[in-house]
């Protein structure tokens, strides 16, 4: 019997050490699709499924393979035609890519296969480039090359939650898985070097989009927190750059004749939205590509109507960019990114915001939509109408 308790007592010991020595775990943060399946349950198809069905993996291989830099000139024919261009011609794929000395890694998607290769691992751990409403975006590597990571925000419910509660929190997250899918596979279709390439998603644990990092931040972060003064050549370069970039988007899904395709509408083009490759300096050359096309939507073409009207939508953008059409909630079409770009072109010949010293924002809708523009900011006269 002796011997017995005291056996019992070393185990005891034992156990009770090995729980005392072991570091105690935090707390995982709930995968994405369980958080959904809490209180969505399991009719609700996670975008991942979509995305498959819709076969976005194929077509965003297609549209990296034909991608050649040297292709892409100041003549948007010669872009198109070398977009449109099958890759099945004379030349293969393997040949193009040695021909160029490219990496085939360049062409794999991140999935969700390739969670475990970002690094570092720990989310906490990596550096945050912005963070909103929507969620955060990391600085990551993958595979020896930087990368933003943009991490979308769902809403948390608890299981205790009322009926009300649960239908509130549902509609927000088919709402964000909904734009989630629709930003993806419009994404996976664009390449053009003025656009910030998408290079994949993962929905498990989150939900994630990956994408090429510039160095140079955001134009409007290098204008007004480094107090950068473009260069008249400089101020040439990314507007062209931007030009080409938006040209693309209007213009590149189009059949030859312009009249059939759906052009996409960025509707939130802004110095935010607008990337710097590397920082600039004075004298140096710039590159500038487009991002963020969250708000980006296929112009919806109804045989009932002229090819230049599309399906009106609300007030969305920024209001000092914003165009006297969708102030107004008028029907539009892609000429507002053109509207947009203007006042781009303000803050890069005067390093300052559209309208200063001209009309404060709560001014700015009023004049805009009275036909007024920022004269006075760059020529020092009166304001005429437009």
């Amino acid at each position: 019997v002796t011997i017995g308790i005291t056996l019992a007592a070393v185990v005891l010991i034992c156990c009770c050490g090995a729980q005392l020595g072991r570091q105690p775990r935090e707390p995982e943060e709930r995968d994405a699709s369980v958080l959904r399946a809490s209180f969505l349950g399991g009719s609700h198809k996670l975008p991942g499924a979509q995305l498959t069905a819709r076969d976005v993996a194929a077509r965003w291989a297609k549209s990296a393979e034909v991608y050649s830099p040297e292709d892409w000139t100041s003549n948007s024919n010669q872009a198109r035609a070398s977009l449109q261009r099958s890759t099945s011609g004379s030349e293969s794929t393997v040949a193009r890519r040695k021909r160029k000395g490219m990496d085939g890694e360049v062409y794999v998607m991140f999935s969700n296969d390739h969670i475990r290769e970002l690094e570092p691992p720990d989310w906490q751990r990596r550096p945050t480039l912005g963070q909103g409403s929507y969620g955060v975006v990391y600085k990551a590597t993958w595979r020896g090359r930087e990368v933003a990571v943009k991490v979308l925000k769902l809403p948390d419910c608890p299981e205790d939650a009322s009926d009300a509660a649960k239908d509130a929190v549902r509609e927000q997250v088919e709402e964000i898985t909904k734009d989630f899918v629709t930003e993806v596979e419009m994404c996976c279709d664009l390449n053009h070097p003025n656009l910030v390439r998408l290079l994949g998603y993962a929905d498990k644990p989150k939900l994630i989009m990956l994408q090429e990092l510039l160095r140079g931040g955001s134009m409007d972060h290098q204008l007004y927190i480094e107090k950068w003064k473009p260069t008249p050549k400089q101020v040439l370069k990314a507007a062209l750059d931007v030009a080409l970039g938006m040209e693309y988007l209007h213009t590149m899904f189009l059949a030859e004749d312009n009249k059939h395709g759906q052009p996409i509408i960025h509707r939130d083009l802004k110095t935010p939205n607008l990337m710097l490759a590397t920082r600039p300096t004075d004298g140096e050359g710039v590159e500038v590509k487009v991002t963020d096309f969250g708000l980006s939507r296929d112009k919806a073409l109804d045989a009932a109507k002229s090819f230049t009207q599309t399906v009106m939508m609300t007030g969305c953008g920024s209001v000092l960019w914003m165009a006297p059409e969708i102030l107004l909630g008028e029907t539009y079409n892609e000429k507002v990114d053109v509207f947009s770009y203007a006042m781009c072109l303000v803050e890069l010949v005067d390093c300052k915001l559209p309208w200063s010293g001209v009309a404060t924002g709560a001014e700015v809708p009023h004049k805009v939509t009275r036909g007024q523009r920022p004269r006075r900011q760059l020529e020092g006269t009166a304001e005429r109408p437009v």
